[in-house]
């Protein structure tokens, strides 16, 4: 069963999470009046992939089923080509006022279970060992532009591409992820005008496999993430565009230094400077200037997503907590705020500072930081603090294999272990823990 409000949430939803990459000549939004014919390109213009943990939709609207729906009652040709199997792609893309081609990953990998082909994608149980566009999509998308230069890439992924040409050659490029029943609804909003994308990156994308730190190197440090990223991304965390503009003004804060037990309030004047309707998502990182140890390049500690009208301005207010600067102290086993310079930076994406005002920490010293799951219980013995893991590890003594864990502190844990298959094969439940504790070849709760 599916009714109206349920397909309004799930369309909503994709429609919020469409990201403009590119729009060059403002080719998008696409005119109804002016265009007189469209070619869809690609098999994932005509279809709706699923993951194996994305349940079974009752219904599913792909990109080509949603376009058809909004051009209803125009002129506008479409036509479709799968692939450029006897030049049927470049054919139709020639034939048309608009191209827009469909590419990406398949979430199983177009395979069973422990086969992944192509080596840029992956999924649960396979690593992906390169970043690139697969050679037959990079083939059909530059089949397409050369036979008509207002070619849109929608990229349909899971995971971020080093799209390189395509970011550097074609007019126009929309993300959105797999798996909506309402792809083909909201996609077609977003390409029409009917909706103003305004979604985010949440993932740094690398221009090369070669910008980052080896597979096993998981020390974060070493490059990855924004926060320690030092490379020029193809498209940097928090990246989005918009079919208007925004400017920012009148940067200020609450009070001209942050307590460490203590909170203020970034507030900041955002301006619709274009002439469409749209939101914008206002950033804020946190840069330490003076620290003692090692901390990231900059920090996202807060950020909002605004409606605002065409030429209208909104103040936008972002709180920011004393205890939000703290690091972890491993040395004395707990959460530390330093008495120190930081830089608040308020942007459009971590690369697109607008403003920024440099503040003094004071009052420094150890906090108390907890961190509940889904917020307050109502069995109040679940209300405790969160203690994360600081190291993990699969060990083997004799026959037996496991899991040896070290705790940030002494606990109290509730713990499950699963194997890739979904299986629990080991728990702990709510018991004492020390900061190091082993799990072996454990088939029953202890």
């Amino acid at each position: 069963m599916h009714d109206a409000g349920h397909k309004d949430v799930a369309r909503l939803v994709t429609q919020k999470s469409i990201v403009l990459l590119k729009n060059t000549g403002n080719l998008l939004p696409l005119n109804k009046t002016t265009i007189k014919s469209i070619a869809l390109i690609g098999a994932k213009a005509d279809s709706v992939s699923l993951d194996w943990y994305s349940g079974t939709p009752p219904y599913k609207i792909s990109p080509r089923a949603g376009i058809m729906t909004k051009i209803a009652g125009t002129s506008i040709t479409v036509s479709y080509a799968a692939d450029n199997a006897n030049n049927a792609a470049a054919t139709a893309a020639k034939a048309s006022d608009v191209a827009i081609v469909f590419a990406g990953n398949s979430p199983v990998c177009n395979a069973g279970w422990g086969s992944c082909p192509s080596p840029s994608e992956g999924k649960e149980g396979i690593d992906r060992t390169d970043i690139v566009l697969q050679a037959d999509q990079e083939a059909l998308i530059k089949a397409v532009y050369q036979a008509n230069p207002k070619t849109i890439l929608v990229f349909v992924s899971s995971f971020p591409y080093a799209i390189v040409w395509e970011q550097d050659s074609l007019p126009a490029i929309v993300h959105m992820a797999n798996n909506s029943q309402e792809m083909g609804n909201a996609l077609a909003d977003v390409l029409f005008g009917d909706y103003n994308p305004a979604g985010r990156l949440n993932q740094t994308w690398p221009s090369a496999l070669s910008q980052l730190p080896t597979m096993m190197d998981y020390n974060i440090r070493n490059g990855r993430t924004y926060l320690y990223f030092t490379g020029s991304p193809l498209y940097p965390f928090g990246y989005g565009l918009s079919y208007t503009t925004f400017t920012y003004a009148n940067l200020a804060t609450s009070a001209s230094g942050i307590d460490a037990k203590g909170q203020i309030t970034v507030s900041v004047d955002v301006t619709n400077s274009g002439t469409v309707d749209g939101e914008e998502v206002v950033q804020m990182y946190v840069k330490h200037m003076n620290s003692a140890v090692t901390r990231a390049i900059k920090e996202l500690k807060g950020y909002s997503r605004v409606a605002i009208p065409a030429g209208k301005t909104q103040t936008v207010t972002l709180p920011l907590a004393g205890k939000d600067l703290a690091y972890w102290d491993s040395t004395n086993a707990t959460w530390t705020v330093e008495n120190d310079n930081v830089q608040i930076q308020i942007g459009a994406s971590s690369a697109d500072i607008r403003l920024n005002a440099t503040l003094a920490v004071t009052n420094g010293g150890p906090v108390s930081i907890e961190e509940k799951e889904g917020g307050p219980s109502e069995n109040p013995a679940m209300n405790t603090t969160f203690s994360a893991l600081s190291a993990a590890q699969i060990v083997r003594r004799g026959p037996s294999i496991g899991l040896q864990f070290r705790l940030c502190a002494a606990a109290d844990v509730d713990l499950r272990v699963f194997d890739l298959r979904g299986v629990c094969v080991g728990q702990v439940s709510r018991k004492k823990l020390a900061a190091e504790y082993t799990l072996l070849n454990c088939k029953r709760p202890l």
